[in-house]
């Protein structure tokens, strides 16, 4: 279970630390041969949530949120402030390559695009004060933390976002929406990204280690 968190809390026993964004860990319990493949034994961030994300969806919290199963899918946790109350909306996404988005470039526009609209569609629909409206001004402090997904090549999700980090690449952004560029700014150098920690096994490959393991175990 992976669960993500705006709200401070204090330190646990085991800790993530990033440059913009610190996110903790409690162990669960220790995991053995018996609970090794039980989700419910692993390391879960900050283990209570108050909006827990499924597959293929998104939300908003201004407590604590989370997700779980993420597999070969990706999170994106965007944490900020509307005026001064703090949030943290989440995307548990399978987003892969797709003909629409053939670059690092378009797939970073359509993923501040999608992310830009919902926040502002979610704080409209559960806001957490009166406001019928929502200017680019009252989100601050915006940074976001990415994950899951696989180690592939090429990974436009993962260049999309290392290209966000880097100062020296300019894109032009000028055709895009109004909250899409306040977001690209916004977000410049503010996107920490985890390595992924599943791997694709084709056919080809598990079929030479089953014949791998079957021939070893023979000559045992």
């Amino acid at each position: 279970m992976l669960t993500l968190s705006s709200r401070t809390l204090p330190r646990l026993p085991v800790q993530y630390t990033t440059s913009h964004i610190n996110h903790q860990t409690d162990i669960i319990q220790p995991i053995t041969h018996e609970n090794a493949f039980d989700p419910d034994s692993a390391i879960r961030i900050i283990p209570d949530v108050d909006v827990e994300v499924d597959f293929d969806r998104c939300d908003i919290s201004y407590t604590t949120i989370g997700t779980t199963s993420l597999s070969s899918c990706t999170f994106i946790l965007v944490t900020g402030n509307v005026d001064t109350i703090q949030f943290a909306y989440l995307w548990h996404t399978p987003l892969t390559d797709d003909p629409a988005t053939p670059t690092a470039v378009s797939l970073l526009e359509f993923i501040l695009k999608r992310i830009s609209n919902e926040v502002t569609d979610l704080i409209l629909l559960k806001p957490p004060k009166k406001m019928k409206t929502l200017e680019c001004e009252q989100i601050k402090n915006l940074q976001i933390l990415t994950g899951g997904s696989v180690d592939c090549t090429p990974d436009l999700l993962r260049e999309a976002f290392l290209m966000l980090n880097n100062q020296n690449v300019n894109i032009e952004i000028e055709r895009w929406s109004k909250w899409s560029q306040y977001y690209y700014y916004s977000l410049k150098n503010k996107v920490t990204i985890l390595s992924p920690v599943t791997f694709l096994i084709f056919d080809e490959e598990e079929n030479e280690g089953r014949h791998f393991f079957l021939t070893t175990f023979q000559f045992l």
